[in-house]
C-alpha cells in the first residue's frame, strides 16, 4: 500500500513539471515572436488608390479627370511578421499623383505606395493606372419633367413650381456635353392636397440614360418642387350691375360671354360666374352704354389663356334722362369763397343730367338739385375750371339721381 501511494505522488509531480515546462516554452515563444519576429510577406487585396492633384488640375488649368477613380490595387509587403499581421488594407496609403499634368490627354501614372515604418513594398498590381484628363466645362442644365407616381380625384390637375428651372454643373467636357437634362423621381401617393417635395437629382442623356461621373460637380444635389392642385371650369363673364331706382332695368351683352379659369378645387366647385366689372346705373350716361377693360379674377384664380380683355354693352330701360338748368346763384347752390379774392362764374347757369322714373318725370326740376362749389384753395387771380359737387335733396332721392359730373369756369379777381 505504501508503495502505491508513493507512485501516485511521483506521477502527480511529473505532470506538474510537464505543465510548467509547456507554459515556460509558450511564454518563451511569445517573447521571441514579439521581440525577434521572423521576416515574412503578406498580400493585401483591394487597397483603394487615391488620385491626388485634381484640385490643381481644376483650379489652375481648368481640367477634369475622366478615369481612374474607384480603382484598387493588390499590394505585397515584406517585414516583420508581427507588423504585417497587425495591418489592414485600410491602413495602407496608395495614390496616383497628377501634380505634373498641365494639359489634357491620356497618361499612364505609377501607383505610389507608402508602407508603414519597418515594412517594404514587394510588388503592386497593377503598378500603373491610365488617367484620362479632359478640359473642364460648366453648363446650365434644364430641369425636365420629373417621373411621378400619384392618384388624383376626377377633374383635378396639378401644377409644378421648381425651386430652379436649371442647375449648373461642372465636369469633364466629354461628359458634360452628353448631358441633356435633369431628372428626378417623386412619390406623391394619394394626392389630395398641395405638397412640397425635395428630391435628389440625376443627369440624363437625350435617350434618358443616367450619366454618372464622380467628377461631375453640380451647384446643388437636390431640387424642391411645389405641387399645387387645381381644377378648370368655364363660367359666364358678366357685369355686376346695381340699380338706383326701383323701376330701372338693365340688359347686358359681354364679350367673351364665357371664360375658362383654374384654381383650388373647392373654390372652383363653388364658382358660378366671373364679374368683369361692377357697374352702377349712375355710370350709364345714356340708355345705351359701353364698357371695356381687363378682367380682374378673384384671388386664387388664374386664366390658362393669360390676360382676358372684355367689352360689354348695356341697355337701360324703366327710366329716362332729363337735362335740368341749374342757376348757380340760386339758394340751392353753396359757394365757399376764396380768401381775399372776388369770384364770378363765366355762365350763371349750368346743365345737369338727371335720371328719373317715367312716373316721376313731372316732379323733377332744378329745385331737386343741391350743389356746392369750393373756391377756398385758390389764392391767385385768374380763370379756373372747377368741378361742381352735385346731389339730390333728400325728398327726391328715391325718384331721381345725377348721372354726370359738371365743371364750371370761375373768374377770380382782387
Amino acid at each position: 500500500m505504501r508503495d502505491a501511494n508513493l507512485q501516485t505522488k511521483n506521477r502527480a509531480v511529473n505532470v506538474t513539471i510537464v505543465v510548467l515546462s509547456l507554459l515556460l516554452a509558450f511564454g518563451l515563444w511569445l517573447y521571441v515572436v514579439s521581440t525577434e519576429s521572423p521576416t515574412g510577406q503578406r498580400v493585401f487585396e483591394s487597397v483603394p488608390v487615391k488620385i491626388s492633384g485634381t484640385d490643381t488640375l481644376s483650379g489652375t488649368y481648368g481640367f477634369s479627370v475622366l478615369t481612374g477613380y474607384d480603382s484598387t490595387a493588390q499590394i505585397t509587403l515584406r517585414g516583420k511578421q508581427s507588423a504585417l499581421n497587425a495591418l489592414d488594407a485600410e491602413d495602407l496609403a496608395a495614390k496616383v499623383d497628377l501634380a505634373d499634368i498641365t494639359s489634357a490627354g491620356s497618361y499612364e501614372k505609377k501607383i505610389q505606395v507608402t508602407p508603414p515604418a519597418g515594412l517594404e513594398v514587394v510588388s503592386t498590381s497593377p503598378s500603373t493606372l491610365v488617367i484620362d484628363v479632359d478640359v473642364e466645362k460648366t453648363v446650365s442644365v434644364p430641369v425636365l419633367d420629373p417621373e411621378e407616381t400619384y392618384t388624383l380625384a376626377e377633374g383635378v390637375q396639378f401644377k409644378r413650381t421648381y425651386s430652379a428651372e436649371s442647375i449648373s454643373v461642372r465636369g469633364p467636357q466629354t461628359v458634360v456635353d452628353k448631358i441633356h437634362g435633369i431628372k428626378c423621381s417623386v412619390e406623391l401617393g394619394d394626392f389630395v392636397e398641395n405638397v412640397i417635395k425635395t428630391v435628389p437629382i440625376r443627369f440624363v442623356d437625350e435617350a434618358g440614360n443616367e450619366i454618372t461621373d464622380r467628377y461631375l460637380v453640380p451647384s446643388q444635389n437636390t431640387l424642391t418642387i411645389t405641387y399645387t392642385l387645381y381644377k378648370e371650369k368655364t363660367v359666364p363673364l358678366v357685369l355686376d350691375v346695381s340699380t338706383i331706382l326701383p323701376a330701372e332695368r338693365v340688359s347686358q351683352t359681354v364679350s367673351p360671354s364665357q371664360i375658362t379659369v383654374q384654381g383650388p378645387p373647392e373654390q372652383i366647385e363653388s364658382l358660378t360666374e366671373v364679374v368683369a366689372k361692377k357697374v352702377s346705373t349712375a355710370e350709364m350716361t345714356s340708355e345705351y352704354s359701353r364698357f371695356f377693360g381687363t378682367v380682374t379674377l378673384p384671388e386664387g384664380l388664374t386664366s390658362p389663356s393669360g390676360t382676358i380683355q372684355y367689352t360689354a354693352e348695356t341697355s337701360l330701360s324703366g327710366a329716362l334722362t332729363t337735362r335740368l338748368s341749374l342757376d348757380l346763384s340760386g339758394d340751392n347752390v353753396v359757394v365757399t369763397e376764396p380768401n381775399g379774392l372776388k369770384y364770378q362764374f363765366e355762365s350763371e347757369t349750368v346743365g345737369v343730367n338727371v335720371r328719373t322714373q317715367y312716373d316721376y318725370f313731372s316732379r323733377v326740376d332744378a329745385t331737386s338739385l343741391l350743389a356746392s362749389v369750393n373756391l377756398s384753395s385758390f389764392t391767385t387771380p385768374g380763370t379756373y375750371p372747377v368741378e361742381v359737387t352735385l346731389s339730390v335733396r333728400e325728398a327726391d332721392q328715391k325718384i331721381c339721381y345725377v348721372t354726370d359730373t359738371v365743371t364750371v369756369n370761375v373768374i377770380l379777381s382782387k
